[in-house]
């Protein structure tokens, strides 16, 4: 890839893979699309991103590191033959894509949520509502979503939550997006709702002396973005006395 963007620095590439990758290359290119396992009708699809006729508005559903040496097992263990065994390491634990890069305090190529599109968004008035007290127990983070480019396009606005410190969980997990389609000079007011109930476990730890899910007391901080390394925080929520 370097010996072409080399001959021509306009140079688009379009990846179709299955993970994340390095790309010592990319500042020697004019643009980089993911397009994953596009499918059949891929070439249609890549097409009209390429020449305008489509918005991009994906976002990416896991980190891209900077480089192999940032990664939690740079070298993948095997063994000369199918019958030796090897040593698996599993020394980050939980830490798990995203949780590894913000636990480590590592600059990722591009992080978890990232993605870029041919219009530009403004989010403003981000505030926080504790409903955790209720039947239903859950918390909401609003704000205005606004399309300040002149194209249309989706943006995605994305949740983010910091548990007490007492629970030893990463910096900051997703808990919640929503993904709203706005045409140019378009604004929207929007709600995402976390609930505390849900099945994913958003503000619960998983205590392995009860062998159960718990949710700490304690103050957690709710973040807002479009990205997990361009998310503000909003406000802090306190469980418990």
């Amino acid at each position: 890839m370097a010996a072409v963007a080399a001959v021509n620095p306009h140079t688009i590439v379009v990846l179709e893979n299955g993970g994340a990758q390095v790309m010592p290359w990319l500042g020697s290119v004019g643009a980089v699309l993911e397009a994953w396992f596009p499918g059949q009708r891929g070439a249609d699809a890549i097409a009209n991103l390429l020449f305008g006729v489509v918005t991009p508005s994906g976002k990416l559903p896991m980190t891209f590191p900077a480089s192999v040496a940032a990664l939690p097992n740079p070298v993948i263990a095997g063994s000369p033959n199918a019958s030796t065994p090897f040593l698996v390491d599993y020394s980050a634990g939980f830490l798990v894509g995203y949780k590894w890069y913000d636990s480590q305090n590592l600059t990722p190529l591009f992080p978890l949520g990232f993605g870029l599109s041919y219009t530009t968004f403004s989010i403003t008035n981000r505030n926080l509502v504790n409903n955790l007290a209720s039947s239903n127990p859950n918390f909401q983070v609003t704000f205005d979503l606004s399309n300040t480019g002149a194209l249309g396009g989706a943006e995605v606005g994305q949740v983010y939550l910091g548990l007490p410190a007492s629970t030893g969980e990463p910096p900051k997990r997703l808990v919640g997006w929503q993904k709203v389609y706005l045409e140019s000079g378009a604004l929207q007011h929007v709600t995402v709702q976390v609930n505390q109930n849900d099945s994913s476990h958003p503000m619960s730890y998983w205590d392995v002396s009860s062998n159960s899910w718990l949710v700490a007391n304690g103050d957690y901080t709710v973040y807002l973005g479009n990205s997990h390394d361009n998310a503000t925080q909003v406000g802090t929520i306190h469980v418990g006395p």
